[in-house]
């Protein structure tokens, strides 16, 4: 099983991959919306641009450490449970932080309600109005993380 950082890599894949060596953004037709490197998006990715490999790396580290920091504010018990920060802050990652702080998924957590929580993440597979398959994979693994976890409750 994937934590960390190594669970949002293997959905997100570094691409497109030049010859040289350095990445170039490419349109994600499901979001709508220029991506580059780890799936990162926002101002200053457009058609056109490029990245080294190494900044793709340092990107996704800033972007997974912002993820996580308001993850655990925003629910410090996950302090204590490792997977279930890691899977949480996946989730944060992939859909952004705000959709974590206003989500019934945050609610669950901080009242430690662990199943009900778990059970949060196959409701987030949607982009477009439907079910994609590579999210439905996600949030499963998501869940599987999270109830990794030894249970203290």
């Amino acid at each position: 099983m994937l934590r960390g950082i190594d669970l949002t890599k293997s959905f997100e894949s570094c691409a497109v991959l030049l010859s040289d060596g350095n990445v170039r953004a490419y349109w994600d037709a499901l979001g709508a919306v220029w991506t580059i490197g780890w799936g990162t998006t926002g101002s200053g990715v457009s058609s056109g641009t490029i990245w080294s490999r190494t900044a793709c790396d340092q990107k996704l580290q800033d972007e997974w450490n912002a993820a996580r920091n308001v993850v655990l504010r925003t629910s410090p018990v996950l302090a204590k449970y490792p997977d279930k920060l890691d899977a949480c802050t996946d989730f944060a990652y992939n859909l952004g932080s705000g959709a974590y702080q206003s989500s019934t998924l945050r609610r669950y957590v901080n009242q430690q309600r662990w199943a009900d929580a778990a059970n949060e993440f196959g409701k987030w597979n949607h982009a477009g109005g439907r079910a994609v398959a590579g999210l439905t994979r996600r949030r499963a693994a998501e869940k599987a993380l999270f109830l990794a976890s030894p249970k203290t409750w």
